[in-house]
């Protein structure tokens, strides 16, 4: 029964807004020589904007968390990686050539599911 009552209370409410919606358009019809097409317009114009405005209210806390997201993003590219701060300070650290060798020495190799080998005592060096 409450349900009913407030659901009831809303319409009522609801109606009048409407009904002083069309009263204040035509006291602005009549006072600037507007036509009702002109009326109905604007009126069909705010409600329209108004029950968008309320069906995308539920977006707001996504595009809160994208702005921050964005911002986030803004900030790691703002950021000076290390070559910069390098050259700012003046200090460019040293790095040293890698030299290396890689030496396979006897190396065997087959497949579990295969009988035969693929590699059997290879050797080679790669300098």
């Amino acid at each position: 029964m409450v349900s009913g009552l407030l659901s009831g209370f809303s319409q009522i409410i609801m109606f009048l807004v409407f009904g002083l919606i069309f009263y204040l358009g035509i006291i602005f019809m009549n006072r600037n020589n507007l036509q009702m097409a002109d009326v109905f317009t604007a009126i069909y114009a705010i409600v329209f904007s108004g029950m968008t405005a309320g069906n995308n209210v539920h977006f707001m806390p996504d595009m809160a968390a994208g702005k921050k997201a964005a911002a986030s993003i803004f900030e790691i590219q703002d950021a000076k990686d290390e070559d910069q701060l390098q050259v700012e300070s003046q200090f460019r650290m040293l790095t040293p050539k890698i030299k290396g060798n890689v030496v396979f020495k006897n190396v065997s190799f087959k497949y579990e599911s295969k009988d035969h080998q693929i590699f059997h005592d290879l050797s080679f060096e790669i300098k």
